[in-house]
């Protein structure tokens, strides 16, 4: 009997005896370019939603330093289409524009091109990608919901249907492949074959009409693409005449204390990295109110406001989420953030889902922003990546549904109300005790109560961008600015509120991937560290994709980052992440996700620097042995699985090393002696146990070209395998652990590169079942 038969009859019989002796007392886991230095021409405004009688178009920039080549170039689209420019056009200048107009008329026109079709952009969802003449991936663009990497179409966390002749463009000194770099810009401000116009403020918060004490005012705004410093003027005159303040800051938040009593209006303008300014955001209004003796602004009104507890609107799990730039750190992709960064795409515009949150808490709930913005993104694309919220805002359908999920009742949606009627509802809904979300036409908030005062009818709002303040609803000065209000929820009777899925917060294989993303967004598994045994835990894994400086998807959302070598399996999924032959943790020794060529490491995203022997090995047993106790026959029944995967490398003298991931899953013993000891029970296994085996070895090349190779594993068996029990006559068996299956690699001849094994174990005469090891390996051609 050879060694691994001897082996695997010795673990039998030591079942069989322990068991029948001591039945109740035994013990029984492409990278698409940086910054270009020479000529380079990348997609710079597009027209994909004209106005009637428009025409669809696509502008180029070349952002280099040196002459970019527009021979050849391709583009295509998300239905497959392509549109190559003609072999006539040359180079295009650094800093000039080339136009391609989408109006059928087949014709050159200096620098605009006049293409031979009409309809090449989709006007709700799509993208559009700019090729070399050799085929290589230059830039890439998409906008619309279900998108990788969308242009967000609205400043702010509120998102209104395109709207026809509008345009998304790159800011003026914009050079990078990034979504980020890309905004929306109004009808009127289209400009094809021209600059684009550097980005203005949009949304200023607090909301115009704010009643605020004079200490306790600061003034923020939507930070906006391409800019370095924001120059931000109040004056007590709305044509900014006289200015009391006149400062320029490097983030979007001033602290103000200087201000006395009295109206104010004020505005912000973005500054670019090279001086350039744009146009003056939109003017808001705030008055200023020292509070009476009692420390209120205003008289207290007939009913307190509601009690809703207030959240900042932020990242606030451990999910991961993909997108996010920031791997460490206080905002990291798989940590709550701390804090509200208002640069951070993660936080700033998640102003619904904190507005949604606190209603829910306030009756009762306790959803995180991640699980809301989870339920409503997580079906519009496969996989894991976009089913967070990061960089994008909410549609009122969207909103709507997200409420109802919160809350288990359908709320009222209103638009387009007076603000006379807006009024009414508010003091409806806060007499019978109900909570309402409100918004502008950019941000949402919550409104808690209402008040009336020396003519002033105000709100009070839980704002998630700043704080809890009262907004002046009916001041006539506000005709004098832009409209603020514009859709609101009502909250009906019967509310039920949702609870978090516990799994959210929690880790069971303690591998750093909580629950919820690995049962349901990544499809690993929540009790194995390592799903699929390359020797890096799940977490490195994913992030190996995410945030190579090379792939990474979220440093290159257009890119390879999560399937690097095309093979459907993404990197936590995927044992060799570059189909090279060598296991990912053989690559990456120190298991870090991390190509680290200074500690000795092979890169898992190259496999022309693989050359290992790798393959599976596994035990699979499922036998029922009978044998005479006494008067009693005992019958026990034994099944389980143990699957490694393994790689090792060369070393001196034909000698190898390595090592192997092992799985031991689904264990389970039945024990039954005929009624004798409350019998039948059943110990079986609660979670899969894994470990790691070091793996040395020989290997011979033998004339032909074939490889004798024999692999010993240390240890060869895994850590004791918590299991529970149960028994039919209702004893309440304490519970148990069994020290987890023999596991091995057969030996054998590797032929062209391959060999493959399957050997029976011979079970004793009084068993029936199957038990048997299959071992497979394979080698590159060139294995040294």
């Amino acid at each position: 009997m050879n060694r691994v038969k001897r082996k695997f009859f010795l673990v039998i019989l030591f079942l069989l005896f322990t068991l029948s002796c001591n039945a109740m007392q035994r013990s029984v886991g492409g990278v698409l370019g940086g910054t270009p230095t020479n000529g380079q021409a990348l997609l710079n405004e597009i027209r994909f939603t004209p106005k009637e009688g428009q025409p669809q178009f696509i502008e180029l920039k070349n952002v280099g330093s040196g002459g970019a080549p527009l021979a050849g170039l391709e583009l295509s689209n998300e239905a497959k289409q392509t549109y190559r420019l003609p072999d006539s056009r040359t180079v295009l200048a650094p800093g000039a524009f080339f136009l391609i107009v989408f109006d059928g008329q087949d014709k050159i026109d200096g620098l605009t091109l006049h293409a031979d079709r009409t309809d090449f952009l989709n006007p709700t969802s799509g993208w559009v990608a700019l090729a070399g003449k050799d085929g290589a991936p230059l830039d890439r663009v998409a906008w619309g919901d279900g998108q990788v990497g969308p242009v967000e179409l609205s400043p702010g966390g509120i998102v209104q249907d395109p709207e026809p002749g509008m345009t998304i463009g790159r800011f003026p000194l914009a050079t990078k492949t990034d979504p980020a770099e890309w905004v929306p810009f109004t009808p009127e401000l289209a400009t094809p074959g021209r600059v684009n116009p550097i980005p203005v403020v949009q949304i200023l918060l607090p909301l115009s009409g704010a009643l605020m004490a004079p200490e306790d005012v600061t003034l923020s705004w939507y930070p906006v693409a391409g800019a370095t410093q924001y120059a931000v003027q109040v004056s007590q005159d709305i044509t900014f005449t006289t200015l009391q303040i006149d400062q320029t800051v490097s983030v979007p938040t001033l602290k103000v204390s200087s201000l006395s009593a009295g109206t104010y209006y004020w505005r912000v303008q973005a500054i670019e990295a090279d001086g350039s300014k744009a146009e003056f955001s939109p003017v808001n209004m705030i008055t200023l109110k020292a509070p009476s003796a009692s420390g209120h602004l205003f008289a207290p009104i007939p009913d307190n406001p509601l009690n809703v507890p207030f959240l900042f609107q932020k990242k606030d799990t451990p999910m991961l989420l993909l997108e996010s730039k920031n791997e460490t750190g206080p905002h990291a992709w798989d940590s709550a953030h701390p804090d509200f960064d208002r640069n951070d795409p993660a936080d700033n515009k998640n102003c619904a889902l904190a507005s949604i949150a606190m209603v829910n808490h306030f009756y009762g709930g306790n959803l995180s922003q991640d699980r809301i913005g989870y339920y409503l993104l997580k079906d519009a694309k496969s996989g894991p990546e976009r089913d967070l919220n990061y960089g994008s805002g909410f549609n009122s359908s969207q909103i709507t549904r997200a409420l109802q999920y919160a809350l288990g009742v359908k709320p009222t949606l209103r638009e387009d109300q007076s603000v006379d009627t807006f009024w009414k509802d508010v003091t409806t809904s806060i007499d019978a005790g109900r909570p309402m979300v409100g918004s502008t036409p950019e941000h949402a908030f919550v409104i808690t109560g209402y008040g009336e005062m020396d003519d002033v009818s105000y709100i009070t709002i839980n704002d998630p961008w700043d704080k809890s303040y009262n907004v002046d609803i009916k001041n006539p000065k506000q005709s004098d600015l832009r409209a603020e209000w514009d859709d609101y929820w009502l909250i009906p009777s019967g509310v039920v509120a949702t609870k978090d899925n516990p799994a959210i917060f929690e880790d069971s294989d303690g591998d750093g991937v909580v629950n919820i993303d690995e049962s349901e967004r990544f499809k690993t598994d929540p009790n194995i560290a390592d799903t699929d045994q390359d020797g890096v835990n799940d977490k490195q894994d994913i992030a190996s994709g995410v945030f190579d400086s090379r792939y990474g998807y979220a440093i290159h959302p257009y890119g390879e980052g999560r399937d690097i070598d095309g093979d459907g399996k993404p990197t936590e999924m995927d044992e060799d992440s570059d189909n090279g032959g060598c296991l990912d943790g053989m690559e990456d020794t120190n298991g870090n996700g991390k190509y680290e060529k200074d500690q000795g490491e092979t890169d898992n995203f190259d496999h022309t620097d693989d050359m290992c022997i790798n393959g599976s090995s596994e035990l699979v047993f499922d036998f029922t042995c009978r044998q005479a106790v006494g008067s009693q026959v005992l019958t026990i029944r034994e099944w389980g699985h143990n699957k490694g995967l393994f790689s090792v490398k060369s070393t001196d003298d034909g000698k190898l090393e390595g090592s192997a991931r092992i799985t031991a899953s689904d264990v389970g013993i039945y024990y039954d002696m005929s009624s004798a000891f409350c019998s039948p029970a059943e110990w079986s296994s609660t979670k899969p146990i894994q470990w790691t085996a070091k793996l040395t070895g020989e290997y011979h090349k033998r004339s032909d070209g074939s490889i004798d190779v024999s692999i010993q594993a240390t240890p060869e068996n895994g850590p004791p395998m918590p299991m529970t029990t149960s028994s039919t006559c209702g004893l309440q068996l304490p519970p148990q652990q069994v020290e987890s299956s023999y596991w091995t690699i057969l030996p054998g001849l590797l032929v062209n590169g391959r060999f493959d094994d399957r050997l029976a174990v011979p079970l004793p005469s009084s068993c029936s079942g199957d038990a048997y090891f299959k071992t497979h390996m394979e080698a590159p051609p060139k294995f040294k």
